[in-house]
């Protein structure tokens, strides 16, 4: 990376999400207890990747200082101002997705706060 850039933005515009998928027959025929332990092995295990990378931003964010990157961080107006730029696709994402894309976005919101 350092032999081909000389500056990197942390933005923070990605997050990191969970998506658990399984037949729902098979679901409905285990026990309650099976599925408890399932979703509690998955909320252990979202928390475990959450942390690695968290330690792995870290480290290479380190490593790019390290190796004469400039590492910039947004000023809060930049990011508002960021984040004011994709208004116009999280509109039209709203108007084409529906009830659903507004749930999503909702239950996607709620989780910044």
């Amino acid at each position: 990376m350092w032999d081909v850039m000389n500056t990197v933005t942390l933005a923070n515009n990605v997050d990191v999400e969970f998506v658990v998928m399984i037949n729902e027959n098979f679901w409905q025929s285990l026990s309650d207890q099976q599925r408890t332990w399932i979703q509690q092995a998955a909320v252990k295990v979202e928390k475990g990747v959450r942390d690695a990378m968290s330690k792995i931003e870290h480290e290479a964010a380190k490593t790019a200082k390290e190796n004469s990157i400039t590492v910039y961080i947004p000023t809060p107006e930049e990011e508002a101002t960021w984040k004011a730029s994709g208004k116009p696709v999280i509109d039209e994402f709203l108007a084409s997705s529906g009830d659903l894309g507004k749930k999503v976005y909702d239950a996607a919101m709620a989780l910044r706060d």
